[in-house]
């Protein structure tokens, strides 16, 4: 008998990298986000058992460059033995990659798939070892919330905790463990709604990995019925808006104000880098021009000047494409009311009169 309640294991377990369309009815797709670091790579690396695909790195860069489709080797789902497919795309809120560029890449992959296959599952990981939110983070989890949409309605939607494996005295995970039960109570819940309440541990190993699948499969039963090949018929945001034109796909989107928000906060930092290295350049070229004096300090300026120069050029680089992106965005998007909150303005207008 399984030791996991839905997925099939047939043989070693590891993952291989699918190009080309994916079958409809005969797959299930799990769909990978979160912010850059926080270990989408790590688990694809440690369903595959060893670190052989090289897709993970140590700091807290983005290490995927792209949007990439693995599929699980010798695991099935249920008895219809259905392929399970992982779709890893690069993290937001890195510093060389914007959060445009990656929606652009997840909608360009769903346009290039013959027959629109839909995400099933879609996974949000988040560090546990990360004390508070910050502001940037905060809205880039409004962004990813109005990406994926009302949970109870698309995709099942689960919440991955990482990092789990580098807490190592008592202290730490008794933080731990109270930030997970404010995340689910808290920010989490607010995002996602009630799978918030369901979130996993990852513990950094393939059985922990595989569990999570597993228990994705149960969310799902719970949310749309004993049938876990049609799931929900109605696709998020983040895929139903991949047929749109150009010119709409980001200004008519539900996402568009947050989207739009995060490329001008990411234009004005750039910018701000700018300024600061510009500052900096400057001193250093005053110190350097009144001395004729060839010492180590001398030396070690000079060789902070060029590390200043190539970081000025580095950003901007960076700074042409982002307004490049902007004027592709064609302006600031004007912000359009759901059906829900048009019909609540009405009521409300009409209680008033």
């Amino acid at each position: 008998m399984s030791e996991y309640k839905f997925l099939r294991v047939t043989g070693p377990v590891s993952v291989e990298r699918h190009d080309g369309d994916l079958p409809i009815f005969s797959a299930q797709i799990t769909l990978l986000l979160g912010l850059t670091g926080v270990g989408k790579s790590n688990f694809l690396e440690c369903l595959h058992g060893t670190k052989t695909l090289e897709i993970s790195g140590d700091s807290l860069e983005s290490v995927t460059q792209e949007v990439i489709c693995y599929r699980l080797v010798n695991v099935t789902l249920g008895r219809l033995r259905q392929a399970i497919y992982i779709l890893d795309c690069p993290g937001f809120s890195d510093n060389q990659i914007s959060e445009m560029r990656v929606v652009k890449m997840l909608q360009a992959w769903c346009e290039a798939q013959a027959g629109s296959p839909s995400f099933d599952s879609i996974l949000y990981f988040h560090r546990i070892t990360d004390k508070r939110l910050s502001g940037s983070q905060r809205r880039v989890l409004n962004l990813i919330n109005t990406l994926i949409g009302n949970s109870g309605i698309y995709s099942c939607v689960g919440v991955v905790t990482t990092m789990w494996d580098t807490l190592w005295n008592d202290v730490q995970i008794e933080g731990a463990n109270e930030r997970f039960r404010e995340l689910k109570e808290g920010h989490l819940k607010k995002s996602f709604g009630p799978t918030a309440r369901k979130a996993f541990q990852f513990q950094n190993d393939q059985r922990s990995a595989l569990e999570i699948l597993d228990g994705m499969m149960q969310l799902r039963r719970d949310k749309f019925g004993a049938s876990l090949i049609f799931g929900s018929m109605r696709d998020p945001p983040i895929k139903s808006c991949s047929h749109l034109t150009a010119e709409k796909r980001f200004r008519s989107a539900p996402f568009a104000v947050m989207l739009y928000g995060l490329l001008v906060e990411r234009i004005e930092g750039v910018k701000r880098r700018l300024g600061e290295i510009e500052k900096e350049m400057t001193s250093l070229q005053d110190e350097l021009g009144e001395t004729s004096i060839i010492d180590d300090e001398t030396m070690r300026k000079r060789e902070l000047l060029r590390c200043l120069e190539v970081s000025q050029r580095e950003n901007e680089e960076m700074l042409k494409g982002l307004e490049v992106e902007r004027v592709l965005f064609g302006g600031p998007p004007v912000e359009t009311k759901s059906v829900k909150e048009k019909l609540i303005g009405y009521f409300k207008s009409k209680k008033a009169t």
